[in-house]
């Protein structure tokens, strides 16, 4: 028998969706697209395996840096948004790396700054496991490098777990996650 929502638990829902929905259309419309038109990105990260998903992810963040630059703080942080939809869209880890390091320098300049922490998060915890499903021992490192940027033990502590399961079998391999390991232990919390 299907359960009826309550009222309150109805109009949260329809919050909620409203919410989701209007974040994808916000994403969408960032101002500036001609900036984007006819330059080279100056984005830090490319995987040249990316291909030309990578240039949408990449250069939504030199929108974004770009803003930063002249102070709107309101444009980057729609730029960085779009990027990682982008990033998801391109099932790039580089991308969502990416977008999650974006998320913490765009957490100095802005109000809320454990929003940019959870966005920051958000992209790190895709990255893992789209690192761990590709197989990329690289990728699950660097995500786990931003769980540690972020001081979440619990998640650093994934991430080696997921690392320590892909070079089980791989002697030679184990090296990185033996560093990665010793780095956490004496991280300052």
């Amino acid at each position: 028998m299907k359960r009826k929502l309550p009222r309150v638990e109805t109009a949260i829902l329809a919050v909620a969706m409203t919410v989701v929905a209007l974040q994808v259309v916000w994403a969408f419309t960032v101002p500036g697209e001609s900036a984007r038109n006819g330059r080279e990105s100056a984005s830090v990260i490319t995987a040249a395996t990316d291909g030309p998903a990578a240039v949408l992810w990449a250069d939504s963040l030199t929108v974004m840096d770009e803003a930063l630059r002249r102070g709107d703080v309101a444009l980057a942080r729609k730029a960085r948004y779009r990027a990682y939809l982008e990033a998801r869209h391109s099932r790039s880890v580089d991308g969502l790396l990416a977008t999650g390091h974006a998320a913490m320098r765009l957490r100095y300049v802005v109000p809320d700054r454990p929003t940019m922490e959870a966005q920051a998060r958000e992209a790190f915890v895709e990255a893992l496991l789209r690192a761990r499903d590709q197989d990329s021992l690289n990728g699950v490192l660097a995500a786990t490098e931003g769980f540690r940027t972020l001081q979440d033990r619990r998640l650093v502590a994934q991430g080696v777990r997921v690392a320590r399961e892909m070079v089980r079998d791989n002697p030679s391999a184990q090296s990185p996650v033996a560093a990665l390991v010793e780095q956490s232990a004496t991280s300052p919390e």
